[in-house]
């Protein structure tokens, strides 16, 4: 194959090696996404199992409390209890209190024995009302008298509420899940609450029965500061020389303590498992999906807004899975590798084929398009030699008409120079001849105070007429040195552009004031400009005389208005509006009148180029856009857009 046609090769093959690879790509991800939407499944199953198992044993707890709290025997005793603790101060009571709470003990000792057993209840406590005030721990004998109202919820609210309450709480010797029953005693026929009465026990009892049944693992973390703001600080202590607490948890509860101590020294996976509660794989010898779900107690149940006191972390071998990935991945390698070849040896026979049957088109082809390239060469040759003489030709004829302009301009202004260096030059000579006589009678001692007084009058009226003739014609002479200089070069300096046009009016007014017509200019100093002036002279120049040529004709008597408006439009640029209230332009030329040689008025000697230069010298020179607004016998009006600062390229060849 010739060298196209290896690239051709190339570049398909190029396509079909991306378009494999993008296969492949999307098939990794679809993949990957499905082993995560497993996981995922997965994972939130085992959370709802753990939940599920919470909820029955709280339910377990509760029928435990209120099994204990339907004794009449406990009933009496725990109004008896709280009798004497009311009638001896409060608190812990006094001698009568410690004996009811010695009976009471003796009566549920026994019972409890077995429960713990049975059951796994590793706490039952009699709260007296109204609040949490602890009468009796059977788990902890010892301890009694302490008010839990700011710690204890689930009972605060079974004794205010008076109904069962449940949950996870964090109490003075130990975290747990808890079941509370009110408890009613009959005196005299009365119903009266006493108080409350709570069965407690640990995750132990539900992280086995869920490792029994569930591929995963569990742990039960809780914030080390919930901690230290609730349990007693010897329970503490005890708490944490059995596990001591890592990275800002205790681990309350774990099927694999090791592990879960492992998993959360590693600062790095916090952010994802706490923060941004996603699953994570973690690899390695042994792969683990693991993800954290936020664990709230009692009362983030109720409130939803509350800070989670822990985290349930959940998590189980992933090796199997990511190995059956891996493999299918390596698979969808291996099979795209061998379509990519099957594809490769197909594409590579195919353009072998073609190409041959192309050399051979080709080869007779190019016989005839070389005879034909020979004929155009000679045709293009001769096409490219009178495009230049065609441009040659057309700046000349621009330059013509800016230099017929010009010339009009100093024929207007030497005829208007005219009139005041005649008077000029007559009160010069009436001054002379006053001085000659005045000088006669001196030198014959002529000479009378009235004849002096005279010579005065008379020398200082000549002066004042040549001085404001000769300022007169100095004006005119500045203002069509400055307009005729800045025409004939495309220099770029800083001007005030309301100074600027009526300097380019009083230059324009020889021709304007013998027929009649008046060129109003409306421009509010300053409005600096830092262009060529001198294309915007011909600009207006240019629009001045297509106004005096084709907007109001030949007719002498006809007078006509045009005027210039200027406004600033914004900082940075200025617009420039032009309007003559003559014979308009009619619609289907209006489109036109920016092309080069197009004019209406040939047979008057017109060039067809004024408008065009305008427009080519607002786009090229003054960096703007112009736009014109005409309808028959109403006059026209043109718009012109160009920035206050503006350099040509051709500026910096000028300086």
């Amino acid at each position: 194959m010739g060298t196209r046609s290896s690239r051709l090769f190339l570049l398909i093959s190029l396509f079909i090696l991306v378009t494999d690879s993008f296969f492949v790509w999307l098939n990794y991800i679809s993949s990957r996404d499905a082993m995560y939407e497993s996981l995922q499944d997965e994972l939130s199953e085992a959370g709802s199992a753990f939940n599920i198992s919470l909820d029955s044993n709280m339910d377990m707890l509760v029928q435990t409390a209120l099994f204990v709290a339907s004794d009449k025997r406990v009933q009496d005793l725990f109004l008896a209890g709280k009798r004497a603790v009311e009638s001896e101060d409060g608190g812990a009571g006094g001698e009568v209190s410690e004996q009811i709470r010695q009976q009471l003990y003796e009566l549920l000792e026994p019972g409890w024995s077995e429960m713990r057993k049975q059951f796994n209840v590793r706490q039952l406590h009699f709260h007296l009302a109204p609040g949490a005030l602890s009468f009796l721990r059977v788990h902890q004998r010892e301890k009694y008298g302490d008010r839990l109202d700011e710690i204890r919820h689930t009972v605060v609210d079974a004794n205010q509420l008076q109904r069962t309450t449940r949950g996870f709480e964090i109490g003075r010797p130990y975290a747990g899940i808890r079941g509370v029953s009110p408890v009613y005693a009959n005196h005299e026929s009365v119903r009266l609450h006493v108080g409350a009465v709570e069965a407690g026990m640990s995750f132990s009892q539900i992280l086995d029965l869920l490792i029994r049944h569930t591929h995963f693992n569990y742990a039960v973390l809780i914030k080390q500061q919930e901690l230290q703001h609730r349990v007693w600080s010897e329970s503490l202590k005890q708490l944490y020389a059995g596990r001591p607490p890592v990275a800002g948890f205790y681990i309350e509860a774990s099927s694999d303590d090791e592990k879960s101590a492992q998993l959360l020294s590693d600062q790095s996976l916090h952010p994802i498992l706490f923060d941004e509660r996603k699953i994570y794989i973690q690899n390695g010898a042994e792969p683990l999906a693991m993800i954290a779900l936020p664990f709230y107690d009692y009362q983030g149940r109720q409130d939803p807004n509350r800070e989670p006191v822990g985290h349930i972390l959940m998590w189980r071998n992933a090796s199997t899975l990511i190995a059956n990935f891996n493999k299918s991945f390596n698979n969808n390698i291996l099979f795209a590798v061998a379509v990519f070849v099957l594809l490769e040896l197909i594409l590579y026979l195919g353009m072998r084929r073609v190409t041959q049957k192309l050399e051979s088109e080709v080869k007779f082809q190019t016989g005839q398009l070389s005879e034909s390239n020979t004929k155009l060469a000679h045709r293009n040759t001769a096409l490219i030699h009178s495009l230049h003489e065609l441009k040659a030709t057309q700046k000349q004829l621009i330059e013509s008409e800016k230099m017929a302009s010009l010339a009009g301009m100093v024929a207007g202004v030497a005829h208007e120079i005219n009139t005041p260096v005649g008077t000029s030059i007559t009160a010069a000579s009436h001054l002379k001849d006053r001085v000659v006589k005045i000088r006669q009678h001196f030198v014959r001692d002529e000479m009378t105070r009235t004849d002096l007084d005279g010579f005065f009058n008379s020398s200082e009226k000549a002066c004042d007429i040549l001085l404001s003739n000769l300022q007169r014609s100095g004006d005119l002479v500045k203002s069509f040195k400055q307009v005729a200089v800045d025409q004939s070069s495309l220099k770029r300096r800083l001007f005030d552009m309301c100074d600027y046009l009526q300097e380019i009016k009083q230059s324009l007014q020889p021709r304007l004031k013998y027929r009649r017509h008046q060129l109003e200019v409306e421009c509010e100093s300053p409005i600096e400009l830092n262009t060529c002036p001198g294309v915007l002279s011909q600009v207006i120049t240019n629009l001045v005389l297509n106004s005096m040529i084709h907007g109001f004709g030949d007719d002498p008597d006809q007078s006509g208005m045009m005027c210039i408006e200027v406004t600033s439009v914004g900082d940075s640029y200025v617009r420039l509006v032009y309007t003559d209230d003559g014979v308009g332009i009619p619609e289907h030329h209006i489109d036109k009148i920016f092309e080069p040689f197009y004019t209406t008025n040939r047979e008057a000697g017109g060039s067809g180029l004024g408008l065009h230069l305008v427009y080519n010298s607002v786009a090229t020179y003054l960096g703007g856009t112009i736009q014109v607004e005409s309808n028959p016998h109403a006059g026209v009006r043109f718009t012109i857009e160009f920035p206050r600062v503006f350099s040509h390229h051709e500026d910096k060849d000028d300086q």
